[in-house]
């Protein structure tokens, strides 16, 4: 995918092998430890970061850049031990509120650390080198108004509007929820469901069970990419994942959030947990998550326009609407050091 936007922007682009370790957490430490299947994956990913540390090492000494930006992810930590063999300095850019396992590796020797929201909610980096940028999101969100956003998708002013969407993926367990509870859904709100691709064809056969007539303001979708900020400005209330990215812009528009973390990530969790704390989004475990549940916490936002305006309050300290400027000028910055020069 990187290649073909690479592409399209007339980017150069340049492929790496990399490999992760596998730490899931919805198994045992000791499952996880001696699971065939998984160590032979380890070990075989082994063999690629290596691989990947020198072709990236070859790159690095063709290409001879001033600075490196690593986003984070096992992709990132190839390039970022061969910029620390060779001295390049780079920045390190961390969304979400706990770090990766290569961004944590890759800390130590970073020039400058990024990170997605207040430095006072990082404990696993090191606090010296810690950057308050924000995550960089769409720009056009702040150019849309809600009359317009409403009139794209056919949307009336007579009911709230909820966005329910379960990341890039999809969530099969939270489109059954949403599927079930759609005839009490549709008594007070217009719904705009993005499944994920991957499970848009299981919805649709289970909305085979309603006539035409009882899904009047439901609105369904496999995947947005363009029209995603015009369903964020158009939304009341947002059902989401917990990933970094999502709540960023949902920080940016201020907008009351209902989080199911996905169950086996634990940046989700962390980071719907300091929101929820801070009083910013409703936290729902998606482990016993039914369609009653759902209603009542849909009910206690749009119910209450105090509940409303705390959400939107509370989410909106945790907003940078300029954090791609930001990054961008740290990244200068930093090659800018190397060389002597500040501007």
């Amino acid at each position: 995918m990187e290649s073909n936007v690479a592409a399209a922007q007339g980017l150069n682009f340049a492929a790496i092998h990399a490999g992760k370790l596998r730490r899931y957490a919805d198994v045992s430490t000791l499952r996880a430890l001696t699971d065939v299947r998984t160590i032979s994956l380890n070990v075989r990913d082994v063999t690629r970061l290596v691989r990947g540390y020198r072709r990236s090492m070859s790159i690095l000494r063709s290409f001879k850049p001033d600075v490196i930006f690593c986003k984070g992810g096992y992709v990132s930590l190839p390039v970022g031990l061969a910029a620390a063999t060779l001295k390049i300095p780079y920045v390190v850019h961390e969304s979400d509120l706990r770090a990766g396992l290569s961004n944590r590796t890759l800390a130590k020797w970073a020039a400058n650390v990024a990170v997605g929201f207040p430095t006072k909610n990082y404990h696993d980096l090191p606090k010296s080198k810690l950057i308050y940028t924000g995550s960089p999101i769409r720009a056009e969100i702040f150019k849309i108004s809600a009359t317009k956003a409403r009139n794209h998708f056919g949307l009336t002013n007579d009911k709230p509007v909820v966005l329910v969407t379960g990341g890039g993926l999809g969530s099969q367990s939270l489109n059954d929820v949403v599927t079930t509870a759609l005839p009490k859904l549709l008594e007070k709100y217009q719904i705009i469901h993005v499944t994920g691709e991957k499970d848009i064809e299981h919805v649709r056969f289970r909305l085979r069970a309603f006539s035409d007539g009882e899904l009047a303001g439901y609105h369904v979708f496999s995947f947005l990419r363009e029209d995603m900020p015009l369903a964020l400005v158009a939304a009341d209330v947002v059902i989401t994942r917990a990933g970094a990215t999502a709540l960023a812009e949902l920080a940016a528009l201020s907008k009351p959030s209902i989080v199911i973390p996905h169950p086996g990530l634990t940046d989700q969790a962390i980071n719907a947990k300091t929101f929820a704390r801070a009083g910013a989004v409703r936290n729902v475990p998606q482990v016993g998550l039914t369609p009653a549940i759902l209603l009542r916490e849909l009910q206690r936002i749009t119910d209450s326009p105090r509940e409303q305006q705390l959400l939107s309050k509370s989410i909106s300290t945790f907003a940078k609407t300029d954090a791609a400027l930001e990054l961008a000028e740290l990244i200068v910055e930093t090659a800018g050091e190397l060389h002597g020069t500040q501007e």
